[in-house]
Protein backbone atom coordinates (compact mmCIF):
# COMPACT_ATOMS: atom_id res chain seq x y z
CA UNK A 1 0.00 0.00 0.00
CA UNK A 2 1.69 3.51 -1.15
CA UNK A 3 1.63 6.62 0.37
CA UNK A 4 -0.09 7.98 -2.68
CA UNK A 5 -2.78 5.75 -2.93
CA UNK A 6 -3.86 6.76 0.84
CA UNK A 7 -3.36 10.15 0.59
CA UNK A 8 -5.56 10.45 -2.92
CA UNK A 9 -8.39 8.51 -0.50
CA UNK A 10 -7.67 11.23 2.55
CA UNK A 11 -8.21 13.52 0.21
CA UNK A 12 -11.80 12.21 -1.09
CA UNK A 13 -12.70 11.29 2.74
CA UNK A 14 -12.00 14.80 3.85
CA UNK A 15 -13.61 16.33 0.58
CA UNK A 16 -16.87 14.74 2.42
CA UNK A 17 -16.95 16.86 4.99
CA UNK A 18 -15.33 20.29 3.15
CA UNK A 19 -18.39 21.99 3.86
CA UNK A 20 -19.43 21.17 5.13
CA UNK A 21 -21.14 18.07 6.31
CA UNK A 22 -21.51 18.94 3.10
CA UNK A 23 -21.18 23.35 3.95
CA UNK A 24 -20.20 23.77 0.33
CA UNK A 25 -22.21 21.49 -1.35
CA UNK A 26 -24.32 24.20 -2.37
CA UNK A 27 -28.33 23.29 -2.94
CA UNK A 28 -30.03 26.06 -5.04
CA UNK A 29 -31.61 28.92 -3.75
CA UNK A 30 -29.00 28.14 -0.41
CA UNK A 31 -28.28 32.43 -0.58
CA UNK A 32 -32.06 33.28 -0.56
CA UNK A 33 -31.81 35.78 2.56
CA UNK A 34 -34.32 35.41 5.58
CA UNK A 35 -35.50 38.40 7.06
CA UNK A 36 -32.95 39.51 10.35
CA UNK A 37 -33.99 37.37 13.51
CA UNK A 38 -34.86 34.30 11.64
CA UNK A 39 -33.37 31.38 13.09
CA UNK A 40 -32.71 27.88 11.50
CA UNK A 41 -31.63 24.61 12.43
CA UNK A 42 -30.97 21.95 9.39
CA UNK A 43 -30.54 18.24 9.93
CA UNK A 44 -28.11 16.56 6.96
CA UNK A 45 -28.58 12.80 6.80
CA UNK A 46 -25.60 12.01 3.32
CA UNK A 47 -24.55 9.05 2.63
CA UNK A 48 -21.86 8.55 0.16
CA UNK A 49 -20.84 5.38 -1.89
CA UNK A 50 -17.66 5.30 -3.96
CA UNK A 51 -16.34 2.40 -5.77
CA UNK A 52 -13.94 3.06 -8.41
CA UNK A 53 -10.73 4.12 -7.84
CA UNK A 54 -8.14 5.27 -10.80
CA UNK A 55 -4.44 4.41 -10.28
CA UNK A 56 -2.61 1.62 -10.53
CA UNK A 57 -2.25 1.11 -6.62
CA UNK A 58 -5.73 -0.66 -6.65
CA UNK A 59 -4.58 -4.16 -8.78
CA UNK A 60 -7.78 -5.92 -7.23
CA UNK A 61 -10.64 -3.29 -8.22
CA UNK A 62 -11.80 -3.45 -4.60
CA UNK A 63 -10.88 -0.07 -3.67
CA UNK A 64 -14.01 1.37 -2.21
CA UNK A 65 -15.46 4.10 0.74
CA UNK A 66 -18.61 3.90 2.56
CA UNK A 67 -19.93 7.04 4.72
CA UNK A 68 -22.81 7.62 6.79
CA UNK A 69 -23.18 10.70 8.08
CA UNK A 70 -25.28 12.93 10.25
CA UNK A 71 -24.71 17.10 10.65
CA UNK A 72 -26.43 19.85 12.35
CA UNK A 73 -26.72 23.17 11.20
CA UNK A 74 -27.48 26.42 13.22
CA UNK A 75 -27.59 29.09 11.21
CA UNK A 76 -28.62 33.08 12.22
CA UNK A 77 -30.04 35.82 10.26
CA UNK A 78 -28.81 39.23 11.24
CA UNK A 79 -27.67 43.02 10.48
CA UNK A 80 -25.51 43.67 12.99
CA UNK A 81 -22.57 43.51 10.54
CA UNK A 82 -23.81 46.37 8.88
CA UNK A 83 -25.66 44.25 6.39
CA UNK A 84 -27.36 41.14 6.26
CA UNK A 85 -25.02 38.18 7.83
CA UNK A 86 -25.56 34.25 8.93
CA UNK A 87 -23.36 33.67 11.68
CA UNK A 88 -23.66 29.67 12.08
CA UNK A 89 -21.94 26.53 12.91
CA UNK A 90 -21.77 23.00 12.00
CA UNK A 91 -21.24 20.17 13.66
CA UNK A 92 -21.01 16.70 11.94
CA UNK A 93 -20.95 12.98 12.58
CA UNK A 94 -19.34 10.07 10.92
CA UNK A 95 -19.03 6.14 10.32
CA UNK A 96 -16.57 6.01 7.74
CA UNK A 97 -16.00 2.66 6.12
CA UNK A 98 -13.10 2.12 3.22
CA UNK A 99 -11.23 -0.52 1.18
CA UNK A 100 -8.00 1.74 0.81
CA UNK A 101 -6.32 0.79 -2.70
CA UNK A 102 -3.92 -2.22 -2.47
CA UNK A 103 -5.64 -3.31 1.32
CA UNK A 104 -7.28 -6.52 1.71
CA UNK A 105 -9.10 -5.96 4.99
CA UNK A 106 -11.62 -2.90 5.22
CA UNK A 107 -11.04 -0.07 7.75
CA UNK A 108 -13.91 1.91 9.91
CA UNK A 109 -13.50 4.52 12.26
CA UNK A 110 -16.73 6.37 13.78
CA UNK A 111 -17.24 9.69 15.71
CA UNK A 112 -17.69 13.02 15.76
CA UNK A 113 -15.72 15.39 12.70
CA UNK A 114 -14.37 18.34 12.50
CA UNK A 115 -16.40 21.60 13.39
CA UNK A 116 -16.98 24.52 11.23
CA UNK A 117 -17.84 28.27 12.76
CA UNK A 118 -18.54 31.17 9.89
CA UNK A 119 -21.01 32.30 7.98
CA UNK A 120 -22.52 34.67 4.71
CA UNK A 121 -22.22 38.10 4.59
CA UNK A 122 -24.55 39.63 1.93
CA UNK A 123 -22.93 42.59 -0.32
CA UNK A 124 -27.16 42.38 -2.59
CA UNK A 125 -30.24 41.32 -0.73
CA UNK A 126 -33.33 42.62 -2.63
CA UNK A 127 -35.99 39.96 -1.58
CA UNK A 128 -39.08 42.28 -4.38
CA UNK A 129 -36.57 40.94 -7.02
CA UNK A 130 -34.75 37.68 -5.83
CA UNK A 131 -31.47 39.31 -6.20
CA UNK A 132 -28.83 38.43 -3.46
CA UNK A 133 -25.18 38.35 -3.96
CA UNK A 134 -22.83 37.22 -0.63
CA UNK A 135 -19.56 35.31 0.52
CA UNK A 136 -20.01 32.27 2.73
CA UNK A 137 -16.84 31.85 4.90
CA UNK A 138 -16.57 28.65 6.96
CA UNK A 139 -13.60 27.91 8.60
CA UNK A 140 -12.97 24.20 10.01
CA UNK A 141 -11.51 23.56 13.31
CA UNK A 142 -9.54 20.50 14.15
CA UNK A 143 -11.05 19.12 17.28
CA UNK A 144 -13.08 16.49 15.92
CA UNK A 145 -12.00 12.53 16.36
CA UNK A 146 -8.45 11.64 15.10
CA UNK A 147 -6.69 8.73 14.68
CA UNK A 148 -3.27 8.90 13.41
CA UNK A 149 -2.61 5.29 12.49
CA UNK A 150 -6.01 4.88 10.56
CA UNK A 151 -6.21 8.35 9.15
CA UNK A 152 -7.97 7.57 6.21
CA UNK A 153 -11.59 6.47 7.56
CA UNK A 154 -10.81 9.18 10.89
CA UNK A 155 -14.04 11.73 11.14
CA UNK A 156 -11.68 14.46 11.91
CA UNK A 157 -8.42 15.52 9.65
CA UNK A 158 -6.37 17.08 12.21
CA UNK A 159 -5.76 19.93 10.26
CA UNK A 160 -7.53 23.45 9.73
CA UNK A 161 -9.08 24.43 6.51
CA UNK A 162 -10.80 27.01 5.59
CA UNK A 163 -14.16 27.40 2.46
CA UNK A 164 -15.05 30.74 0.35
CA UNK A 165 -17.96 30.68 -1.60
CA UNK A 166 -18.80 33.66 -3.78
CA UNK A 167 -22.79 33.68 -4.84
CA UNK A 168 -24.61 35.72 -7.15
CA UNK A 169 -28.01 34.85 -7.52
CA UNK A 170 -31.12 36.53 -9.86
CA UNK A 171 -34.63 35.79 -10.18
CA UNK A 172 -36.04 35.44 -14.17
CA UNK A 173 -39.93 35.95 -13.88
CA UNK A 174 -41.80 33.82 -11.69
CA UNK A 175 -40.09 30.67 -11.55
CA UNK A 176 -36.91 30.83 -12.36
CA UNK A 177 -33.47 31.45 -10.73
CA UNK A 178 -29.92 31.60 -12.04
CA UNK A 179 -27.53 31.26 -9.77
CA UNK A 180 -23.73 31.14 -10.23
CA UNK A 181 -20.95 30.39 -7.78
CA UNK A 182 -16.99 31.05 -7.51
CA UNK A 183 -15.52 28.09 -4.39
CA UNK A 184 -12.28 27.58 -2.52
CA UNK A 185 -10.76 25.36 -0.42
CA UNK A 186 -7.97 25.65 1.71
CA UNK A 187 -6.30 23.19 3.93
CA UNK A 188 -3.69 23.33 6.27
CA UNK A 189 -0.83 21.09 7.32
CA UNK A 190 -1.73 17.41 8.90
CA UNK A 191 1.03 17.14 10.63
CA UNK A 192 0.89 13.18 12.32
CA UNK A 193 -0.75 11.38 9.26
CA UNK A 194 1.14 7.80 9.99
CA UNK A 195 3.61 9.92 11.63
CA UNK A 196 4.70 11.52 8.92
CA UNK A 197 3.12 15.47 7.15
CA UNK A 198 0.56 15.30 4.98
CA UNK A 199 -0.29 18.69 2.22
CA UNK A 200 -3.10 19.57 0.22
CA UNK A 201 -3.12 21.68 -2.92
CA UNK A 202 -6.22 24.32 -2.62
CA UNK A 203 -9.43 23.42 -4.74
CA UNK A 204 -10.63 25.51 -6.66
CA UNK A 205 -14.32 25.07 -8.50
Amino acid sequence: MTSTCLRNLTVLCASLFSLDSRAADLNARDFFAAPPGTRLGVLYLPATRAGDFHGPADSTGKADLRVNAVAYRQVYFTDACGTLCTPQFILPFADISARVPGANQRSRERGLGDPQVGGTLFFVNDPASRTYSGLLSLITVPVGEYHSQNPDVSPGANRWGATFVYNYTHGIGENWVLEANLEAQLYGRNDDYFGSELKQAPLYR
